[in-house]
């Protein structure tokens, strides 16, 4: 039964109206004793089971490609997709009608005719489309509808597999320059360095051999009566941690409009302010199923932050232990994430080395006592730290951390 229904469905209304005539016509034929009439019943049953054959064998030995420009895009950024079908099979392909399934946040689904490709055959084509929001969104796979010659039947199938356009959040522009610390991550007047050779007075050291000649400081050498050599320095660069904490429960409201998705855009925006300021950042954001992405460039953290979703309570503590190793450090530290609660935010703020400065945004949760208790413990351990809604601009929420007391409140 299941197979005649798969059968029926798959005629048109042609179709179906030539099975029920030629039915009529054959049955009228053999009762009414007119050969003629059963012949043309049988015909159009005959031409019927014809175009189900067809339809069964043709139109689906299709390689299907594609690409994307850009690659990665950002939110509201125009993408043009090219699809390339290929026919691998030894005959030619039908005239099929096509229809590329999308993410419904990409737009509607274009439709295009593939030309009959002979055997290698190639065709493009091209569209443009638009996300509103960040994430990995489906392209594909195409989904294709073969009609016979007569337009009796109509086989839809998806051919190819589907590919992933990622769409990555946009950073915002902040100001005002982070706070200095006294740690490995301090800014200093001048650059601070380290001695690959050992911590010799003012970068001179003795001539060894194999040291190259050019090197030879002469002022020195003149002064201590030996041969002394330039030490080879390398600058410490500034450190910084930023963590994304993505708890379902933490976070309020739902899509675009979500503190979990002012979150992501404050996470891009920290990472790229602090890396146009030559800081080293490391981004930490969950990747689900207790597994914690560490992104130490702009293009992998905005990938990662691309990818996050919404995770479960545990989620925070898997954060926060593949941070705490990172930390060690020193270097600033910046959280961004939902409400915490008193305990969270100790875990949170003994992540910040003595000497070394620490941020905090935590989401307003609605009648937030867990949230604002949290905030008061930041703020006593040493942690600039502030709440946000997601109506706050980004650069405001920058702006006034930095200048946020820390300390007992009175």
């Amino acid at each position: 039964m299941a197979s005649l229904r798969s059968l029926w469905s798959a005629l048109t209304t042609r179709g179906s109206a030539f099975v029920a005539s030629g039915v009529c016509l054959l049955l009228a034929g053999f009762l009414l004793g007119q050969r003629d009439l059963a012949r043309i019943g049988l015909l159009l049953l005959l031409l019927t089971a014809g175009a189900l054959w067809f339809g069964r064998t043709r139109g689906l030995a299709l390689d299907v490609s594609r690409t994307a420009a850009p690659p990665t895009a950002q939110i509201g950024e125009p993408v043009v997709i090219t699809v390339r079908v290929t026919n691998p099979a030894g005959s030619s392909s039908p005239v099929l009608l096509a229809e590329e399934q999308l993410s419904y946040l990409l737009g509607d689904r274009p439709r295009f005719v593939l030309p009959a490709l002979d055997p290698g055959g190639r065709c493009e084509v091209q569209y443009v489309v638009r996300s509103p929001i960040r994430g990995a969104h489906q392209l594909g796979p195409l989904g294709t509808r073969v009609r016979d010659l007569f337009g009796l039947s109509l086989k839809l199938a998806d051919v190819g597999e589907g590919t992933e356009l990622l769409v990555v959040p946009t950073p915002v522009p902040l100001h005002a320059s982070p706070p200095g610390s006294t740690g490995l991550g301090e800014e200093t007047g001048s650059a601070a360095t380290l001695a690959l050779h050992g911590d010799n007075e003012q970068g001179i050291r003795e001539y060894r051999q194999g040291d190259d000649l050019r090197r030879i400081h002469w002022p020195a050498s003149a002064r201590t009566g030996d041969l002394m050599v330039r030490q080879e320095d390398r600058p410490i660069r500034r450190q910084a941690l930023v963590l994304l904490d993505t708890r379902e429960s933490a976070h309020t409201g739902m899509g675009v409009s979500s503190s979990i998705e002012w979150a992501v855009v404050m996470a891009a925006s920290v990472s790229a302010h602090l890396q146009a300021r030559g800081y080293s950042v490391q981004a930490l954001t969950p990747a689900g199923g207790g597994e914690v992405t560490v992104s130490e460039d702009l293009p992998g953290t905005l990938v990662a932050l691309a990818k996050a979703r919404p995770t479960p309570p545990e989620s925070l503590e898997e954060l926060l232990h593949a941070a705490r190793g990172l930390s060690r450090r020193g270097g600033l530290v910046i959280f961004i994430g939902g409400a915490l609660r008193e305990g969270s935010a100790r875990s949170v703020a003994s992540l910040r080395q003595p000497g070394s400065a620490g941020l905090a945004f935590l989401a307003a949760a609605p009648g937030s006592a867990n949230g604002n208790g949290g905030l008061e413990v930041l703020r006593v351990s040493g942690v600039r730290a502030r709440t946000y809604d997601r109506t706050l601009p980004h650069a405001d929420a920058w702006a006034t951390v930095l200048d946020a007391t820390v300390g007992a409140s009175s």
